[in-house]
């Protein structure tokens, strides 16, 4: 048996257990909430009783077992069809941006075939910008909605009667998951595509990068003027103060701009995080962790 082959035996393999393990995580959320749901309609007796939970667990019992055997299965299907460990690869978007970083920043298009892989790069980098600025279009989203919900006291009326504290926080993941889920989802297949891409551009970026080293993309670019943004901005800077303003800015950010944005979230988390201890929310959370800690282990 091949290489090849025994990587898409194991991989597949991989697959279908992955999916099964998240079907039956579901199904004992699924009996989880139908168990806390039926016993506080009921009102009576303990919720996750031995019964009940052996009850529920037996609704469930054929899947459980079967991924079970799986789990077991895979032990046996990794040992027989173990392929030989290699060193470990980089990862091709670094070696990508490695690449990049030696290209030309500025000048002429190059002609002919290396203008078709110059345009083949700009198109992927188009897209992907695209794509990630959908995901953070979907983020903001989701975070602005949350942020409406968590600051309206209607939502919140057990924040005076102390009552009905776990229903609420119950609807209020109810209402997040969504939101974080898409947005999770988004940003993974974001970032599947992104090394799909980068796949792609390889070639074409070893093309231009040869090119550019033998000489033939720097004649070619040879008494043309810097282009782009911020080569606008300094040429417009050199008579106008404004411009040389946006200029300098232009540049920090381009230069920061990361490390900006850290650094900024950071202070974000830090002032939620002081907003909500003077406004009781840590003492609600350790409450609330009592309960739960001393329910689970049976102290309560």
């Amino acid at each position: 048996m091949t290489e090849k082959t025994r990587k898409t035996i194991l991989l597949a393999y991989g697959a279908v257990l992955g999916a099964f393990t998240v079907t039956v995580g579901a199904l004992l959320i699924w009996q989880v909430l139908s168990l806390y749901f039926a016993g506080k309609a009921s009102a009576g007796g303990q919720i996750f009783s031995r019964a009940n939970v052996s009850a529920a667990l037996g609704k469930i019992a054929p899947a459980l077992w079967l991924w079970l055997a799986l789990a077991a299965i895979g032990f046996g299907v990794g040992a027989a069809f173990q392929t030989s460990r290699k060193a470990a690869r980089q990862d091709v978007r670094y070696t990508l941006y490695r690449l990049k970083n030696r290209l030309p920043k500025s000048g002429a298009t190059p002609q002919g075939a290396l203008g078709e892989a110059a345009k083949s790069v700009r198109r992927e980098e188009t897209v992907l910008k695209i794509l990630w600025l959908c995901c953070g279009a979907v983020a903001l989203a989701s975070a602005v909605y949350a942020v409406v919900y968590l600051a309206n006291p209607a939502h919140f009326p057990s924040r005076v009667s102390k009552e009905n504290v776990t229903a609420e926080m119950l609807d209020m993941v109810k209402r997040f998951i969504p939101c974080v889920t898409w947005t999770f989802l988004f940003a993974c297949c974001i970032g599947i595509y992104e090394r799909l891409s980068a796949k792609k551009q390889l070639p074409e970026v070893k093309k231009l990068s040869a090119a550019y080293k033998s000489g033939e993309i720097v004649s070619e670019m040879n008494g043309q003027a810097p282009q782009g943004f911020g080569a606008k901005l300094e040429a417009k800077a050199q008579n106008n103060k404004f411009f040389t303003f946006l200029s300098k800015a232009f540049n920090f950010f381009r230069r920061y701009g990361k490390t900006v944005a850290r650094a900024a979230t950071g202070c974000f988390a830090v002032a939620f995080i002081i907003a909500g201890i003077f406004n009781d929310g840590a003492r609600d959370v350790l409450i609330k962790a009592v309960n739960i800690c001393t329910e689970c282990i049976g102290l309560g």
